[in-house]
């Protein structure tokens, strides 16, 4: 049986390796991690209190743990329980629980006025993508509610330079794992699922080996203009999609 994105996560030490990689302090991520900060910073000084918030898969709680302080109730959904250990340590205000909100409409049903969903789209195969935007978006309480979601790989950035070695790759029957999409893939993603796009911010738009080399007092500030000019921040390889229901 094939694997899929939500068996990924569940195995028993996932949470260690996923928060000793991705986003250990100085790392690429973690620099883009606080850009990612400003933008709920804003959505959330936009909404009416009191505020209700959901974060779908959660993981370690990278995202909750940053939100739930800003708001006043919180709850955190993943399918893995090793990863919810770390998260329940890192908002411990926060309800968390292991569950699969695609195939529950039950749980944590909600409604919200801010739900997140961070370094989910990209990684999940088609039909659990269309099946946990549709979910999210149905948990929304309403026009003033927004969803805050990413793309990891956008297609339109510095990856796109990657396209012929993996068309090679792939000629001589080697697997491509990295995953990317253009931007109206997403686009088209959140319209149906009756979503309407109020901002979008791109960032991540240097490559990580050219980011390496610029003094690490500098990467933080370097990236905030890159992401702020419209001219350079649609090529960034993450976007971030600020989202309402249509109706």
């Amino acid at each position: 049986m094939n694997k899929t994105y939500r068996d990924e996560f569940v195995t028993s030490g996932a949470g260690a390796l996923y928060d000793s990689g991705q986003y250990k302090p100085g790392s690429y991520w973690d620099v883009v991690w606080k850009r990612e900060q400003q933008i709920l910073d804003d959505v959330i000084a936009e909404l009416c209190r009191p505020i209700t918030y959901l974060d779908f898969a959660c993981g370690t709680g990278r995202i909750l743990g940053y939100v739930t302080s800003k708001v006043d109730d919180a709850t955190g959904v993943d399918v893995s329980e090793d990863m919810l250990e770390r998260a329940r340590s890192r908002a411990p205000r926060a309800n968390v629980i292991c569950a699969d909100l695609t195939a529950d409409s039950r749980c944590a049903a909600g409604p919200f006025d801010l739900v997140t969903a961070f370094r989910f789209v990209l990684n999940a195969e088609y039909s659990l993508r269309v099946a946990a935007v549709r979910s999210l978006a149905a948990r929304l309480k309403g026009r003033g509610s927004r969803l805050v979601i990413n793309c990891h790989g956008n297609r339109l950035s510095y990856k796109m330079g990657m396209a012929p070695l993996h068309w090679l790759k792939r000629r001589l029957g080697k697997r491509v794992t990295e995953r990317v999409m253009w931007p109206w893939e997403m686009e088209e993603l959140l319209k149906s699922a009756g979503l309407e796009i109020v901002a979008v911010h791109g960032m991540a738009v240097l490559p990580p080996r050219i980011l390496s080399i610029v003094p690490l007092s500098w990467r933080g500030p370097l990236e905030d203009v890159l992401s702020r000019l419209p001219a350079t921040s649609r090529f960034g390889v993450n976007q971030v999609y600020v989202c309402r229901p249509r109706v």
